[in-house]
């Protein structure tokens, strides 16, 4: 991705170029706009911790852009308003996009080069998960891929072996920061109550 995600920083600008406009005809120069839909993956916090491995999912996002004006750019993830509003491009994104991906991306795999996750990348490739489950016909294209199947499939399981210890260990971590807040808030309390006492001597 060329353009670092920005979700906040130009929503501003962009209800006030909305807001700029008539009701009647506030989407009247929308035909002058770059519009582009596309995926982007974001991680799913509650499956990750579940399989105990990096698991992301393709989610949609708009980029809306005034040409000429580099400074304006808005990209963040699609509302339904969006897809509404400029349903020509959605509807020619998706055209375009029927597969969505959820898995663990190859590059999250510590295992693979560089090399190997763009040469997989090449034949449409794209998680650990589709790689364990290539066909044997397919996999004739690649040089010692069964070794890297095989090197799949054990991460898969060991990482789903493991995933308990990590969703418990998560719980502990949850419970140790609840237990830290509610301490700080007791101690600010008892600061309070000396404070008065103080005033009261």
């Amino acid at each position: 991705m060329d353009r670092e995600i920005d979700f906040n920083s130009r929503e501003a600008d962009y209800e006030l170029t909305s807001q700029g406009m008539s009701e009647y005809n506030r989407y009247r120069d929308d035909d002058k706009l770059y519009v582009k839909f596309s995926y982007h993956p974001l991680q799913n916090e509650a499956k990750s911790l579940e399989e105990g491995r990096p698991i992301f999912e393709d989610k949609e996002f708009i980029t809306i852009m005034i040409p000429g004006d580099k400074d304006n750019v808005i990209m963040r993830e699609a509302r339904p308003h969006d897809k509404q509003r400029f349903r020509r491009h959605y509807e020619a994104f998706k055209a375009r996009n029927a597969q969505i991906m959820v898995g663990t991306p190859l590059d999250k795999w510590a295992y693979l080069t560089a090399g190997q996750v763009e040469e997989l990348k090449f034949f449409n490739i794209f998680t650990v998960e589709q790689l364990v489950d290539l066909a044997d016909v397919h996999a004739q294209k690649f040089m010692n891929i069964n070794n890297l199947k095989r090197q799949a499939k054990a991460y898969l399981e060991a990482a789903k072996s493991e995933a308990p210890i990590a969703q418990l260990q998560a719980q502990l971590d949850e419970r140790d920061a609840r237990i830290a807040s509610l301490e700080e808030a007791l101690k600010d309390q008892m600061a309070r109550i000396q404070a008065l006492e103080d005033d009261d001597g």
